[in-house]
């Protein structure tokens, strides 16, 4: 979180830039991994959304910051083979604001037994007969 100079007496105003993990490869002729969702208050949100807004940080509020890991990348292979894992989530909360979160990125499809990649921020590429998982609109 960037922290900005403030004209707000005991609060300063919060600038952000929240990422969740990306997902893990498929295995086996597997597809990639998808990017962590973003949601941000300094650029351009990801998946056709806009800038969002910074928020006010207050004094005596306690903010819980979220990193997601990225998600475990598939194992074995054919005809076995698995899905990747889904990033985990990233936000931001404090009780005076709207919890500000993103979705993380879908896990990537495998040979035929898994073939189509998992939704998440953006979603995991389809494995080698299989198709790409849906992003998350606004985040990627």
């Amino acid at each position: 979180m960037q922290i900005l100079a403030s004209t707000h007496a005991g609060a300063i105003l919060a600038n952000y830039l929240v990422v969740a993990g990306g997902g893990g490869g498929g295995a086996g002729y597997g597809g990639g991994g998808g990017a962590g969702g973003l949601r941000s208050s300094i650029d351009a949100t990801g998946g056709g959304g806009t800038l969002e807004t910074a928020f006010i940080a207050l004094g005596g509020v306690t903010y819980t910051i979220t990193v997601g890991a990225g998600g475990a990348g598939a194992t074995g292979s054919y005809p076995t083979a698995t899905k990747g894992s889904n990033g985990s989530l990233s936000s931001i909360a404090g009780s005076n604001i709207t919890t500000i979160s993103t979705t993380g990125g879908g896990g990537g499809g495998t040979w035929s037994v898994n073939p189509n990649g998992n939704s998440g921020g953006s979603g995991g590429g389809g494995g080698y007969v299989g198709t790409g998982g849906a992003g998350t609109a606004n985040e990627g």
